[in-house]
C-alpha cells in the first residue's frame, strides 16, 4: 500500500510510525515519536535498542607524546545514539589485542555521551603500540549495530617524532576488511 504525498500545494501530515512517509520529506518515519523506551522500526514502535559507538576521534591520549616509564591516559568518548538507555555498560582497553583495563559506564542514557577514562597508564620500553578501545565487548546488549563498539589508535612510547616511519590508524580492526575509515598519520 504506498502512500501518494499530496501535491505540493496541498497540507501533508506529521510523521507517524507506520512505515509511510506522511511528512513527504523523502524519508520513511524519521523523526516518529513512539512512547518511552520505544523506537519506530519497520513502521511499529518497538522497544528500543541501545547502540553505543566510540570512533578513533573519540580517543584521546595525553601526553600525545609519551616518554617511556612515563605516567599517560587514554579518554575515550562513548556516544549511545540508539533507543534505550545502557546501565552497566563494560568498556575495555585493549593493548596489542589484549585486555589491559576495563572501566563500567554506571549509566549511558540514549542520546547522551559519557568519558570514559583509563589512567596511570605505561609502558617500560619504546614501541609503537596499538590502543583499542571496545564498548560492550561480550554484546551483552542488543543493539541496531554491534560493528560500531570499538575504534583504535597508535600509542607512541619514546617516540617524539616518527623517524620516517607511516603509521596507519583504522576506525577499527574490519578497516583490515576493506571496511570501515582509514587514515594516514606522519
Amino acid at each position: 500500500d504506498d502512500y501518494l504525498c499530496p501535491a505540493p500545494d496541498e497540507v501533508f501530515g506529521a510523521e507517524i510510525c507506520d512505515g509511510r512517509d506522511n511528512n513527504c520529506d523523502g524519508e520513511v518515519d524519521n523523526d516518529a515519536p513512539c512512547p518511552p523506551g520505544t523506537a519506530c522500526q519497520s513502521g511499529q514502535c518497538q522497544p528500543g535498542k541501545a547502540d553505543f559507538i566510540v570512533t578513533t576521534d573519540d580517543i584521546q591520549i595525553d601526553p600525545r607524546f609519551i616518554d617511556v616509564g612515563e605516567s599517560f591516559t587514554i579518554t575515550a568518548l562513548v556516544r549511545n545514539i540508539g533507543a534505550a538507555d545502557g546501565v552497566n555498560v563494560p568498556v575495555n582497553l585493549l593493548d596489542m589485542g589484549f585486555v589491559i583495563r576495563t572501566e563500567v559506564i554506571d549509566y549511558l542514557p540514549a542520546g547522551d555521551e559519557a568519558l570514559v577514562v583509563f589512567d596511570d597508564l605505561s609502558f617500560d620500553e619504546q614501541s609503537l603500540r596499538i590502543a583499542q578501545v571496545r564498548v560492550d565487548p561480550d554484546n551483552d546488549f542488543e543493539e541496531y549495530d554491534e560493528e560500531n563498539n570499538n575504534a583504535t589508535k597508535v600509542v607512541r612510547v619514546g617516540y617524539d617524532i616518527l623517524d620516517g616511519r607511516i603509521i596507519v590508524e583504522a576506525d577499527n580492526l574490519n578497516t583490515c576488511r576493506n571496511e570501515g575509515n582509514l587514515r594516514v598519520v606522519g
